[in-house]
């Protein structure tokens, strides 16, 4: 256990949240760890906590195995990594896997500094999950309307050039190129506001002001990427992996990157059209 909190407040919301053996639960407790200095600072001192909550200095398991030091109690204040590492008996930072609920101070610092395996806690996960299962129907209507804007800006790019070589020509019993142009032009703004308007209903149904957590219209937000960047795994609270082995392997998703979707992209479909055309 890893915490800024001190032992006394520490102690009260263990003993609430789990019962007077909470600290049976863990081999090492550590509180006071000014995160993220404890993270990056290497020159932080470490105390013992007594039984009475009052501190002692130590430096940690200096000789001999880490366990038998711990024997005379497990409990410290403050310190940093090294002497995470020591009393754990690890020498690579990819053995550990720190599980927090803070990008910054818990995350961030230490994936990208200390390599550390990573897991973000996000209790607003849940509620996302559920809103975007319910809003299925919602999402697709997005994504016809997507494919219809892409549709006309494909349209309006050949009329503009059609209109461009066929300027010349121009006949009051058909519908010439410019004509079909300001249609054109027309669709395109009704599609655009309309998608415009339901792509802002769709994010209002997950929160009235923020929106969609993970999402900045249909593009990854911030901390979407954050979350892509410096967690290996993330889930709404750490109960969830009492029903997962622990032999069990994670794996990462496949990348996809523009040119993977090349057959999604309305430009190709486009040329594509165009070609047949031609």
């Amino acid at each position: 256990l890893l915490t800024n909190s001190l032992y006394d407040f520490t102690k009260v919301v263990m003993n609430f949240v789990y019962g007077p053996e909470w600290k049976d639960v863990f081999d090492i407790i550590i509180v006071g760890a000014c995160k993220p200095a404890f993270l990056t600072d290497t020159n932080l001192p470490i105390y013992r906590v007594k039984e009475d909550g009052s501190l002692a200095n130590t430096e940690g398991p200096m000789f001999g195995e880490a366990s038998s030091y711990l024997e005379e109690g497990k409990i410290f204040q403050g310190g940093h990594w090294k002497h995470l590492h020591n009393l754990l008996g690890v020498s690579s930072g990819s053995r550990i896997l720190y599980v927090g609920d803070h990008m910054y101070s818990d995350i961030l610092r230490s994936k990208r500094q200390l390599g550390w395996r990573t897991m973000l806690v996000i209790p607003e996960l849940e509620h996302q999950i559920n809103v975007m299962l319910e809003q299925t129907g919602h999402f697709d209507k997005l994504e016809e309307l997507r494919s219809i804007r892409d549709e006309l800006d494909g349209w309006v790019y050949s009329l503009e050039q059609a209109a461009a070589e066929m300027e010349r020509r121009r006949g009051d019993d058909t519908l010439t190129e410019e004509d079909e142009l300001e249609e054109a032009w027309a669709e395109q703004k009704r599609i655009r506001a309309m998608l415009r308007e339901e792509t802002r209903a769709y994010h209002m149904k997950f929160h009235p002001q923020w929106g969609q957590l993970f999402k900045t219209g249909y593009q990854n937000s911030r901390f979407a990427l954050q979350v892509e960047n410096y967690a290996c795994l993330y889930s709404s609270r750490v109960s969830n992996f009492r029903h997962l082995s622990v032999e069990m392997n994670f794996r990462c998703m496949s990348d996809v990157m523009p040119h993977d979707r090349i057959a999604e992209n309305p430009v190709t479909r486009f040329l594509l059209r165009r070609g047949k055309d031609n």
